[in-house]
């Protein structure tokens, strides 16, 4: 197992900070993907905003991976992001944050992300410790010159629940459940990679359910009101992933 622990800090500046983790690590699984890669199986990966400074947490399993990762994180900061990928990172912010997109500066926006994007990474053993101005932290700025979000409230987003279970005609023992509950929560944590790709949606977390043979598994999604038939088109999608997987290197 390989570790990786790096830092970017924004100074005085924790809402950009958010709104890059976002892209960064969509961007980092979703190449991880395109050379069948998978998160759980092949890494773990954290990404973390706190204060004014982003954080990256990866476990890696083989060198092969690590250098993936690597290449993965290095051409994220030379890309010119597009502007449809900066507006779904932000708005997965404001659902995280119960929060509205209010206004949105999209030229300034996409000139602050690119002065992250151009700002080194450092390693987290080497960070020296310092405060971040209360009024700059990820947990206080939700008003800047390139976007403003609405006031907090629980009721601008809807819940989406995904539910995944495998029927009890295929588990005969105790490890055929242990191993069945290893890959559904591998494939729908997978999943998720390719949902954020065509949706805004913010993960709100996952549950087993409780059952004595059979295998089930929740996945909470907070998501745009207007999205109405997102369930049913992500249980399609979900169909359409499984065929995916089939003829990949995963089974």
């Amino acid at each position: 197992m390989i570790i990786s622990s790096i830092y970017k800090t924004v100074d005085n500046d924790g809402l950009i900070a958010h709104i890059y983790e976002h892209l960064l690590a969509q961007y980092v699984l979703k190449c991880l993907q395109d050379n069948e890669f998978f998160v759980l199986s092949d890494i773990i990966l954290s990404a973390k905003t706190y204060g004014d400074t982003c954080f990256m947490d990866a476990e890696l399993y083989s060198s092969e991976v690590k250098k993936t990762y690597d290449e993965a994180l290095r051409e994220f900061d030379k890309l010119v992001i597009p502007e449809d990928d900066i507006l779904r990172a932000a708005g997965e912010c404001g659902i995280e944050m119960n929060r509205n997109i209010a206004e949105v500066d999209r030229s300034e926006l996409s000139k602050k992300l690119h002065e992250v994007q151009i700002s080194p990474w450092r390693k987290q053993i080497d960070m020296v410790y310092r405060k971040a101005h209360d009024e700059s932290s990820v947990n206080t700025l939700f008003r800047a010159s390139y976007i403003k979000y609405s006031k907090e409230s629980d009721d601008l987003f809807r819940e989406c629940v995904l539910e995944y279970s495998i029927d009890e005609s295929h588990i005969q023992t105790p490890i055929d459940q242990a191993l069945a509950a290893i890959v559904m929560q591998i494939v729908a944590l997978n999943f998720l990679t390719v949902v954020r790709e065509k949706y805004t949606v913010y993960d709100r977390g996952d549950q087993w359910s409780e059952a004595s043979i059979s295998v089930g598994y929740r996945m909470f999604l907070g998501s745009l009101k207007k999205d109405d038939k997102i369930i049913n088109q992500l249980s399609y999608d979900f169909l359409e992933y499984i065929k995916i997987l089939s003829s990949s290197v995963f089974l």
